[in-house]
């Protein structure tokens, strides 16, 4: 309920903010904060996921829009407890971890979700995913 109302908050705030564009945000689908630092916002039109930090959005990573590539699909985001940003992205069935912007992510279960919608992290650094296609709530470990 606590991690709703986080995102509720983060999506009113940023749908309030005057600095964000609504031409640079095309389909959010999906944000992720930690306690300080950017707001991460999957953007399944742009596609990839924006950082959103003092009103300005920036491009963390951008997908291509060629089918079955990284973050072509992108569904939803999350933070994990060392602040590396994960996504979720049905075009390729996968669950990425980034260690840094711009960087290459970093594939965690093999294409084995089907359309991932979201990803939670518990204490121990596992995930756990809802998987749409499946219609079943998978664990994987923090490490892949």
């Amino acid at each position: 309920m606590r991690l709703l109302s986080l995102s509720w908050f983060v999506l009113l705030t940023l749908c309030t903010t005057e600095m964000v564009q609504a031409a640079e945000l095309l389909y959010p689908l999906s944000v992720a904060a930690a306690d300080k630092g950017p707001v991460y916002v999957a953007d399944r039109k742009l596609p990839g996921i924006w950082s959103v930090e003092n009103g300005k959005a920036t491009s963390f990573f951008t997908g291509s829009k060629v089918f079955r590539t990284p973050l072509n699909a992108v569904r939803c985001v999350a933070i994990d407890k060392e602040g590396h940003v994960l996504a979720g992205d049905s075009s390729t069935r996968e669950v990425y971890r980034f260690e840094k912007a711009g960087a290459k992510p970093q594939p965690l279960t093999n294409g084995g979700i089907g359309i991932p919608m979201d990803v939670v992290v518990l204490k121990n650094g596992d995930l756990l995913v809802s998987d749409l296609e499946l219609q079943q709530i998978w664990k994987v470990p923090a490490a892949g």
